[in-house]
């Protein structure tokens, strides 16, 4: 019998007969010969990808989840299952730190008025929010805090470095006049 090729009608499909004599047998072993030398540059493309992924500076893992962050502000105000309505994720304008423009649903008290929105600023990489306010159901603005949290903020680089503001408070004579 003389060997002739023969297109196959399905793309992939193998020619019959084989030439040389090859078998499917044959076409396994060449191709468990070729793996080990991909596992190679898999191997150094996963090293890569899991080193820059934390060449960023601080993880994932060590980031607080917006959900926290809403149960933590929530139960301050009196609503431990406060719902997140937005978690736009930021960084601080003084040194990059990555933080959260958030708006939590619940129902929220401060000295007794209640509301059933709240708007804040929140790091995401220590518990500490600002610029808290609060909206009743009709959307007006009821009340509003400053800041609060378990850690102060930090100073920005440029002023923790600079000789000029040294830390900690004022010279006599620097401070308010009264």
């Amino acid at each position: 019998m003389t060997w002739t090729y023969q297109t196959p009608l399905v793309r992939g499909w193998a020619r019959w007969p084989r030439p040389s004599g090859a078998t499917s047998v044959h076409d396994s072993r060449v191709h468990r010969r070729r793996l080990p030398a991909l596992w190679g540059p898999a191997l150094v493309l996963l090293v890569c990808a899991a080193a820059a992924s934390g060449c960023g500076g601080e993880s994932q893992a060590q980031r607080l989840s917006p959900r926290s962050i809403a149960a933590e502000v929530g139960a301050h105000y009196g609503d431990p299952h406060a719902a997140v309505v937005v978690a736009r994720p930021d960084q601080t304008e003084a040194d990059d730190e990555p933080m959260y423009l958030m708006t939590i649903s619940g129902h929220m008290r401060k000295d007794g008025v209640l509301a059933s929105r709240l708007t804040f600023s929140a790091l995401a990489n220590r518990f500490y929010v600002w610029d808290i306010c609060a909206f009743d159901s009709l959307g007006r603005q009821v009340w509003s805090e400053p800041d609060w949290g378990r850690a102060p903020p930090r100073l920005p680089r440029h002023v923790a470095e600079d000789p000029a503001h040294p830390p900690g408070p004022p010279p006599p004579g620097e401070g308010s006049q009264g």
